[in-house]
């Protein structure tokens, strides 16, 4: 059993209504940002099962890391990565291809 969230209404909102435009056909994207122990996961973790009760959506989620500065698009390669392989690093060229192969689905 999860506890209730406390104190991150307005961020639940925003979240919320995020999520309310993806299950009505908008797409877009969510950054969550904030120091270590603010509650990030915890907030997409409420917006995860936000989403996945009212329909069925493809969750991706990519993580940033603290010398990602110097990797660019570094969320995004992440994202596909854990999408398309499990989260497996290999060569790009497996991984070109199936992102063909799910984007023609």
């Amino acid at each position: 059993m999860t506890t209730p969230l406390y104190g991150r209404e307005l961020e639940v909102r925003v979240s919320g209504d995020a999520g309310r435009s993806l299950l009505a056909g908008r797409g877009g994207i969510l950054f969550v940002i904030g120091q270590p122990g603010l509650g990030k996961t915890r907030l997409l973790s409420e917006l995860r099962d936000l989403v996945r009760a009212d329909g069925v959506v493809t969750w991706l989620e990519g993580r940033c890391v603290s010398y990602g500065e110097a990797l660019p698009y570094w969320p995004f390669q992440d994202l596909l990565r854990r999408w398309l392989s499990g989260g497996v690093v290999g060569p790009p060229d497996p991984l070109t291809d199936e992102l063909a192969h799910r984007i023609r689905k």
